[in-house]
């Protein structure tokens, strides 16, 4: 009798004992012998296959014995049996090839994740588990296309999701059977791990960036006019090329430029959003295309959390503003996240902007003192929280010895040589492990050492990973699960001890080896005779020498070391008539490096120091802000932006201290805040803060404030915050008019008209405050009309005219809203476009509002009518205003060659003024190119237009262009110049007020001034350019282009019949 006949008799009769069963089973390395009886009988069924199945019966127990778990191998197997069709076939195929059924069971033995996609997709197993499956990598490229054209044929976005995991689960088999055959070195199934998360994500945000594009058209930059680009930065093991089985996906989304979206085709309608609105929505897609849980499972978990800001921060960001962040905010734990950065979708050359930019502060010249202790802590926090769950022996990524341990090192070295010895600058472990040894960082032994140990951890870690799909890190305490992991490793029993205690002592050996050399490393790194800070040797010397001080501040790019050393002292010491506590001391030299080192990062450090002696001069006792600091990296960082950046934001804090509250919360890194929130927010501050005109006073303040923030930090762009600041005018205005309605209702009862109904209020606003566009230092342009004539009645008074009672609440308004407290004033309003100016009435009715209009008023008057929008008081009313002024002047006819020539008198004028006045520096607004010139234009644009086109009739000069190139009346390229300009203009604008604390129409004439202007613009030297040359070159383009197109306009426009 042959081999496969005895045990066909053994298995399949009912005549042999269940013990010979059990023995030649256990003989197999079977621990559940019933349950692996039952899955032989199903296996072999009754029909055809039968025969089959029992002449490779000896060569199926033989393999069992060599695979991971016999039991698990045995049983998967059944399960793949029964899903496929023709088991004759499938017995037949591994009969003639006896090495395919050996990696078919030592698949399903190890893992019981690849095991599932097979039964899945039973296919697989002809496609991927070949003779030659596990000498030959897969092609990168064929991949790529392969997958790009499967997705390309996906009928719907649901359709995508199944492509994507079918693919992404057919590779993971490939590369999963490779490994545990072990065809393959751990380090080249890293590669190809990370290879295939590098191709599913290129694929999902390409697909994601074509359906947003599909809707919303080609993102455009403002400045440029070129498209915007996106990259998508890896980070983590991805970032390294050392991806795990199970491992999250640590990514960052990134755009080039702030701007808008416009149609691809001319036939192409669109939803123009902005730049960072389209590249949100693409984000999201492709996040959703990896991540989400479908019935064929996920490809990967996705983590954010490592972009600026983590989860609080937005999903996307634009170049600038990243670089903005990682400058003011960028802490050492994100320093050493960017060692491991990499681009893996996208816009390779915005990646290679990027990582240029940013190369500075990832590898800096030398690691201060802080930054040390600060990997110091971040180590020792990560080992508590090891110990604190008893894996310290056992975590095979974060134990002592273990994965993070080498990869410390690595990190570690290259923080402190990086700087110096750029071919220290690598993503990957192994490289970088490499490069030290030649470099001679590493001995050989130590080197051999950590590669040794990274492997055979690496090899532990993508084991305990691949059997069920799960991000585990930690050997298996169970005697059985270990047993497994180790056949799986390849350690076989032995007569001394088990497999599962082989791996054991082997993964206590390693780790103790790498333990043993970090211990050296960081017991000489962070040695007591470590370098410390030249400020903290400075702060530490009660009378340093000139010398001493100019060493140790003017490498913080301070221009007057002796002056900054005074502002220094007066921050340590205060005053000599009232020095400061020992606390405030003590706590202070703990800040003080981190606070000169960000100074030496900001555009002005002299200024910021300045402004930070007058900040801490205004608090008075400064112990409790020092503490806080001093836990808080990010305060102070937050802090040495304020002081750098805006003398006028400074103004604020040091005029009101109590502000802090504002610069400490969170809100000032939330996105841009409506009129209702704004409103709303408000609200509660003055149910806790009772005296009105001061807390609203104070309110405004921490709404300025936080919008100067956000501004500064480049988390607005020069839209929102103009809408901001306007949304802030509209809520004190608002609640002002409410106030002092109240008081005069209180004095002289309810004004009526003569039907007996109540009348109202309407505020209207023009200019800026209606186009919903003010800067940091505007006047709201207002009219103050009331519905109706009539009296008043019921009040303490004796009773009023509707005229007067309306005329003194409007001065009232004015009176309150531009007076003085101790923390400022509000606005300042400004009246003079009322009817007959400031010979005519306050307040006037809307019946005489309105014959002024149609008979009287002047063609400039009615063309400044296109910036009114009610923005407090009655509603209703205001909108009935707006309603009539619209009729008024959009209706047919009134557009002639006559409102054309006025408004390029009063043009004329304007400049003409401008020019006798003394000006230090080069006009950006009353002059030609500038912003008063364009917005006349617009304002032409819209009267002739508005008529046949109510979409025009908008107040603000933004929405206006775009709306003019939407429907055609203006060309794309002169509506991309103007929108360019004005955005340019108004960004110098509001810069110029936060950096002079008053308002200006001019650049400044000094170099040194133009200078940090430019930076704070985000302008950067170039070639042999400085900042203020580039500034320059700018400007005169957008004022040239921005002119340009005026003239060519005006022409056709004066050539109107």
């Amino acid at each position: 009798m042959q081999e496969h006949e005895r045990l066909a008799e053994i298995f399949f009769t009912e005549k042999i004992p269940f013990d010979s069963v059990r023995r030649v089973l256990t003989g197999a390395g079977i621990r559940d012998p019933v349950t692996a009886d039952k899955n032989l009988k199903l296996l072999a069924g009754h029909g055809p296959g039968y025969e089959l199945f029992c002449r490779i019966l000896p060569d199926v127990l033989q393999e069992l014995s060599s695979a991971a778990d016999p039991d698990m191998a045995l049983n998967n197997w059944e399960r793949l049996v029964e899903v496929i069709r023709d088991r004759e076939s499938h017995f037949n195929y591994l009969a003639a090839k006896p090495r395919v059924l050996g990696v078919l069971l030592k698949i399903l033995g190890a893992s019981q994740y690849l095991s599932d996609i097979l039964i899945r997709q039973p296919h697989l197993f002809l496609s991927i588990l070949s003779d030659d499956f596990a000498d030959t990598p897969a092609d990168r490229e064929s991949l790529r296309s392969e997958l790009s054209e499967r997705l390309e044929d996906a009928p719907d976005y649901l359709g995508k999701l199944d492509v994507l995991r079918e693919f992404n689960q057919r590779q993971m088999l490939h590369i999963g059977a490779r490994d545990i055959c072990g065809k393959v070195d751990v380090e080249a199934i890293l590669k190809e791990t990370t290879a295939l998360a590098d191709i599913c994500i290129e694929a999902a945000f390409e697909s994601a960036q074509s359906e947003v594009l599909r809707r919303h058209g080609i993102p455009g930059e403002n400045e440029t006019n070129r498209r915007a680009a996106a990259v998508v930065l890896a980070f983590g093991k991805l970032g390294g090329e050392e991806l795990n089985y199970s491992s999250d996906i640590d990514l960052m989304f990134m755009y080039s430029n702030e701007g808008e979206t416009r149609a691809g085709a001319p036939d192409q309608r669109i939803e123009p959003i902005s730049n960072h609105q389209f590249f949100s929505k693409v984000a999201e897609k492709c996040i959703d295309l990896l991540s989400r849980v479908t019935d064929r499972g996920h490809l990967y978990r996705v983590d954010m959390r490592l972009r600026p800001m983590g989860s609080k921060g937005p999903l996307v960001s634009s170049l600038e503003s990243h670089l903005n962040y990682y400058e003011i905010f960028g802490e050492t734990w994100e320093r050493q996240a960017l060692l491991k950065t990499r681009p893996v979708a996208g816009d390779l050359a915005l990646a290679q902007a990027f990582l240029t930019e940013i190369r500075p502060f990832v590898y800096p010249k030398y690691l201060d003192h802080r930054g040390i202790r600060e990997i110091q802590n971040l180590k020792r926090r990560s080992e508590i929280e090891v110990d604190k769950h008893g894996r310290t022996l056992t975590e095979v990524k974060l134990g002592r010895g273990g994965i993070r341990d080498i990869e410390f090192i690595v990190q570690f070295l290259q923080l402190l040589h990086g700087g110096k010895n750029e071919q220290l600058r690598g993503v990957n472990t192994l490289t970088v492990l490499r490069k030290l040894e030649q470099i001679g960082y590493l001995t050989s032994a130590e080197f051999s050492s950590l590669v040794d140990a990274y492997k055979f951890l690496r090899r532990l870690e993508n084991r305990l990973q691949i059997m069920q799909n799960r991000q585990l890190h930690v050997l298996p305490t169970d005697a059985e699960s270990l047993q497994v992991i180790a056949r799986s490793l390849g350690y076989r029993d032995q007569p001394a001890k088990s497999a599962g205690e082989a791996l054991a002592d082997e993964h206590r050996r390693q780790t103790g080896r790498v333990r043993e050399l970090f211990n050296k490393f960081f017991s000489k790194l962070f040695s007591a005779d470590e370098h410390v800070s030249p400020v903290v040797d400075l702060m530490m010397n009660p009378e340093p020498d000139q010398e001493e001080i100019r060493s140790a501040l003017s490498r913080y790019g301070f221009r007057n070391p002796s002056v900054a050393y005074v502002n220094l002292r007066f921050l340590a010491d205060g005053p000599p008539q009232s020095p400061y506590t020992s606390r405030a001391r003590t706590f202070f030299s703990s800040i003080a490096p981190l606070l000169i080192q960000y100074l030496s990062q900001s555009p002005d450090p002299d200024m910021g120091l300045t402004n930070l002696q007058q900040c801490i001069t205004a608090m008075g006792a400064p112990s409790n802000l020092y503490e806080v600091l001093s836990t808080s990296p990010k305060s102070i960082e937050l802090f040495v932006a304020l002081a750098s950046y805006s003398d006028y934001l400074i103004r604020l804090f040091v005029n009101d201290p109590g502000v802090l509250d504002f610069l400490m919360s969170t809100r000032i890194l939330e996105e841009e805040s409506s009129r209702e929130l704004i409103d709303r927010a408000l609200g509660k501050f003055l149910e806790i803060n009772p005296n009105f005109y001061e807390s609203i006073q104070r309110f405004k303040n921490g709404e300025i404030l936080r919008i100067g923030l956000r501004d500064i930090l480049g988390l607005a762009d020069i839209a929102e915050v103009i809408r901001e600041l306007s949304s802030v005018a509209e809520v004190m205005l608002e609640r002002v008019y409410r106030q002092c309605l109240a008081e005069e209702l209180a004095r002289f009862g309810q004004p009526r008209a003569d039907d007996n109904r109540p009348a109202t209020l309407a505020i209207l606003g023009l200019g800026k405050l209606g186009g919903g566009e003010i800067n940091y230092a505007s006047d709201l342009d207002i009219i103050f009309v009331y519905s109706a004539d009539g009296g008043t009645g019921g009040g303490t008074a004796d009773a009023i005219s509707n005229q007067q009672f309306f005329n003194a609440l409007a001065a009232r308004i004015m009176k309150r809203m531009a007076e003085v407290n101790p923390y400022g004033y509000l606005y300042k309003l400004d009246a003079r476009l009322r009817p007959d100016g400031e010979q005519g009435l306050l307040a006037v009715s809307a019946d005489a509002f309105m014959e002024y209009h149609r008979r009287k008023s002047a063609l400039w008057e009615k063309r400044a009518m296109t910036k009114l929008r009610p923005v407090a008081g009655d509603a209703h009313l205001g909108e009935r205003l707006k309603e009539f002024v619209q009729a008024l002047i959009y209706q047919p006819g009134f557009f002639s060659a006559d409102v054309v020539r006025d408004a390029a008198q009063m043009l004329s004028k304007i400049f003409a003024n401008a020019r006798t006045e003394e000006h230090e520096g080069v006009q950006i607004k009353n002059a030609e190119g500038g912003i008063i010139e364009i917005e006349f234009l617009v304002q032409l644009l819209q009267i002739k237009y508005g008529d046949g086109l109510p979409e025009l009739r908008t107040p603000n000069t933004l929405e206006a262009l775009d709306r003019l190139a939407r429907t055609g009346r203006i060309p794309r390229q002169a509506h991309d110049d103007l929108i360019a300009g004005l955005v340019f203009l108004r960004r110098i604008e509001n810069r110029l007020r936060l950096m002079h604390d008053r308002p200006l129409k001019e650049l400044p004439a000094e170099v040194d001034a133009l200078n940090k202007l430019a930076l704070r613009l985000g302008i950067r030297a170039a070639a042999d350019r400085d900042p203020a040359e580039m500034l320059l070159d700018t400007l005169h383009l957008h004022v040239q282009r921005s002119h340009r197109v005026f003239v060519e306009m005006m022409k056709e426009l004066e050539e109107t019949k």
